[in-house]
């Protein structure tokens, strides 16, 4: 090919070129005066709702935020009760057993007096009465030693059983936690299959 075709078929496809960008800016021009009022419409739309969608987004958060402080306060106050009332029941217990170890010791000295008295009164059946009656207060104290135990165990068993009731603050936590990453969508279950 010669210069003057090299010459002629660039200035035709930049003739070509040309015409095409005013075609194209032809085109856009027309796009505006069909479509331009509309676009600004839907923009003018799209921004309002963005606004709506961020202020109800924010009230929400404000409103999850607030009811999760009212939540942790109740469940604070019920931790507090029930870790009164358990303090309550211990220390109650612990009286009832301090009691009946009192009256075990009350009933040891009244039986020991008996003995005395009987031993004083009755010199010639002294065996005999002694024999019995250690016999009864051996069965009596046996007894209120079984109750003891009883008593002992049923307020562990009271005691671990509160204990179990309560949840642990780890526990507490670790709830939190997973609701503040499931609001915040960072949290994904696996998918029902």
């Amino acid at each position: 090919m010669s210069k003057k075709t090299e010459s002629s078929t660039s200035q035709d496809i930049a003739a070509g070129m040309s015409a095409d960008s005013d075609s194209q800016e032809n085109v856009d021009k027309i796009r505006d005066i069909l479509f331009g009022g509309q676009m600004r419409d839907y923009e003018s739309r799209f921004r309002t709702m963005d606004k709506l969608i961020s202020q109800e987004t924010s009230r929400l958060s404000n409103d999850i935020s607030a009811r999760l402080d009212q939540l942790d306060t109740y469940i604070k106050n019920e931790f507090n009760v029930l870790n009164e009332k358990l303090l309550s029941e211990g220390k109650e217990r612990k009286n009832a057993s301090e009691d009946l170890a009192g009256s075990v010791a009350d009933m040891r000295k009244v039986l020991e007096n008996r003995i005395a008295d009987v031993d004083e009164v009755h010199g010639s059946a002294e065996q005999e009465i002694r024999g019995r009656l250690h016999e009864q207060a051996t069965e009596l104290l046996e007894a209120m030693r079984n109750n003891q135990v009883a008593i002992e165990t049923s307020l562990r068993d009271e005691s671990r059983r509160l204990g179990d009731e309560k949840v642990a603050r780890s526990d507490l936590a670790g709830l939190f936690s997973e609701v503040a990453l499931r609001l915040q969508r960072e949290f994904d279950l696996p998918d029902d299959k």
